[in-house]
């Protein structure tokens, strides 16, 4: 699902997938298209997808406690 951070709409919904297919995957399969001067937020189910957009932003994992 692809939102909007200015008023928090839904720009895209992809159909289903069955099985456990990874966000990565899906979003590769459908050819998804941004704005000019877009900045892309990804959770980590988007590890390895980099679009051509003039930025990404993924967060980090926190290391264990051990």
């Amino acid at each position: 699902m692809l939102t909007s951070v200015e008023d928090d709409r839904v720009l895209f919904l992809s159909g289903t997938y069955a099985g456990a297919t990874n966000d990565k995957r899906i979003a590769d399969e459908e050819q998804l298209r941004y704005p000019p001067g877009t900045t892309l937020y990804k959770d980590a189910g988007f590890q390895g997808y980099e679009p051509a957009v003039p930025q990404t932003c993924q967060a980090k994992k926190k290391a264990a406690r051990g």
